[in-house]
């Protein structure tokens, strides 16, 4: 059984015209740790024998064009409350390319100067 992000690559990549090898060519760019996909790489992705990685979708997405959501199989309509309800949390405004920005919620981590939160009496807990 496929997933569904298998089968939107698979649905993608046909819509274009495109081939294995020629999103495994658009990719190289920006695939992390300094590897490079191959067509194998991406047949494995279309029947979910490798997870393709979290730094790779937005690419995907921007290859496709269509939104990391749709790629995810998230209707558009989930995709808007998303949104609203980071809006009324404060939290930052969607990016220009319609990707919602990345949001930092771990309270007291770390200072401002990078310091490590520190517990009461100035103790490490």
């Amino acid at each position: 059984m496929t997933t569904i992000l298998a089968a939107s690559i698979k649905r993608e990549r046909k819509r274009l015209g495109m081939t294995q090898d020629a999103v495994a060519q658009a990719l190289r760019p920006h695939f992390p740790g300094g590897l490079y996909p191959s067509r194998a790489t991406v047949a494995n992705w279309e029947i979910d024998r490798a997870d393709v990685p979290a730094e790779v979708l937005p690419w995907l997405a921007r290859l496709f064009k269509v939104t990391t959501d749709s790629l995810l199989g998230l209707p558009a309509k989930a995709a808007r409350n998303v949104l609203t309800a980071e809006s009324n949390l404060g939290a930052a405004e969607p990016a220009g390319d319609g990707h919602a920005a990345a949001v930092d919620f771990a309270v007291g981590a770390a200072g401002a100067d990078g310091s490590a939160a520190r517990g009461q009496g100035g103790q490490d807990e």
